[in-house]
């Protein structure tokens, strides 16, 4: 992490704890991340496959889910990935913005529970790998399970799982190569004693990398794996 990022990330870790939180919209103070008027400007997904989380024209599964076996069960995904939120997510993760995380993670929560979904009895953030941690200095998918945590009262698991290969971008790959590229990146470190856990993550593309964190911790006695995330393609 460059000096930049480093004070950026220093910056919002201090507003997000010091200061009310504001809608990222408009700047009114709001409890849940955005406020009532500006919530109604974002893509959401009105009907989402329930398998894989995209966006489809009437309830149920998709195609694709229809004809394929996923390991996981259901999958929540609010927005699809298009401005202003997929401009949300890039300063999440590029500029170290935190405060977007505390924005993305209370909206989500929020239709977690308008969503009447079975909670699950814990959060597994999907790791990065050591290189690009010490890199970006912190990892997404843990700071949006962090703030879901705190709003639905559920644990996070952030020291059974690893990843111990250093795949290179999926950007741009098809989808066979981008099931190669995280095929093995993940491995368990320890058993995860929790009946039912929920992958957070802040994008689904392809799914191939869902799909790789939730073979790995299924051998950790896992009965019951959800994905959410905050937005699919």
């Amino acid at each position: 992490m460059d000096t930049h990022h480093k004070l950026a990330f220093a910056l919002t870790k201090i507003t997000d704890t010091i200061l009310p939180h504001r809608c990222v919209l408009c700047r009114d103070v709001c409890e849940y991340g955005f406020c009532t008027d500006c919530s109604k400007l974002l893509p959401w997904i009105i009907c989402g496959c329930a398998g894989c989380g995209k966006r489809i024209s009437s309830h149920g599964l998709c195609g694709r889910c229809q004809n394929g076996k996923s390991i996981v069960a259901a999958t929540l995904v609010p927005f699809v990935y298009e401005p202003p939120i997929s401009e949300f997510i890039i300063s999440l993760k590029y500029s170290g913005q935190l405060f977007m995380a505390a924005s993305l993670g209370k909206i989500f929560s929020q239709y977690v529970i308008s969503s009447a979904t079975a909670l699950p009895e814990a959060l597994l953030p999907i790791p990065l790998h050591p290189k690009k941690l010490r890199s970006r200095g912190f990892n997404q998918s843990y700071e949006l399970a962090r703030i879901i945590s705190k709003q639905l009262d559920i644990p996070v698991i952030t020291d059974a799982l690893i990843r111990h290969t250093d795949t290179p971008s999926q950007t741009g790959l098809s989808g066979l190569q981008r099931r190669r590229n995280v095929r093995s990146a993940f491995s368990l470190k320890k058993p995860i004693h929790h009946a039912s856990v929920a992958i957070i993550d802040d994008v689904i593309t392809s799914g191939s990398t869902l799909q790789a964190v939730a073979r790995a911790i299924q051998k950790g006695g896992v009965k019951k794996l959800s994905a959410w995330a905050i937005a699919t393609t």
